[in-house]
């Protein structure tokens, strides 16, 4: 039998799904969406909020559906298939160990960044290689470029995650 998901959890997918689809062009409008990496932080924050069924498809949806509708990121070059990895990957560790195995806020999310730019790196370096760019020059220029991005997702996550658990304490 399928999984049956609250109304809470599909909300709150679909509002964050839209965030993900929203924040890129108004980041890329001042020249900040690869440096802030605003599609990732409405997935992150749905990992630590819905079931990894919900936090998946968000994570994998988000960069398809917007490659289709506004052409970013990429599907030639590869960026929105690797994209759609790396958000998958992003909305599904936070939801099983935060979630599921009830892990310390704090350790989940530092260590969903570091395994998330660790997922980034890997899928640079190998495609790297299909289209003749240096694997780890390549693939460095991405992690670090995604700096502030990560400090802004450790100031702001919590925030978003705190902010909506205590707002729906007791309706679950």
């Amino acid at each position: 039998m399928a999984p049956v998901h609250s109304a809470r959890e599909v909300a709150i997918g679909g509002l964050f799904l839209a965030l993900a689809l929203a924040l890129p062009p108004l980041f890329h409008l001042m020249g900040l969406g690869s440096v802030f990496l605003p599609m990732l932080l409405p997935v992150i924050s749905v990992g630590f909020l819905t079931s990894w069924r919900i936090a998946v498809t968000v994570g994998f949806l988000a960069p398809l559906i917007s490659g289709m509708i506004t052409g970013m990121p990429p599907f030639v070059p590869p960026i929105a298939f690797m994209m759609m990895v790396e958000l998958s990957m992003l909305g599904l560790i936070p939801s099983l160990l935060y979630r599921t195995l009830r892990w310390n806020f704090w350790i989940v999310l530092v260590l969903t960044l570091v395994i998330n730019r660790g997922v980034v790196f890997l899928l640079r370096f190998v495609v790297a290689e299909f289209f003749s760019i240096p694997g780890i020059a390549y693939s460095l220029a991405t992690v670090t470029a995604g700096l502030p991005g990560i400090a802004l997702m450790l100031i702001a996550v919590p925030l978003i995650v705190k902010t909506i658990e205590r707002g729906t304490a007791g309706r679950r």
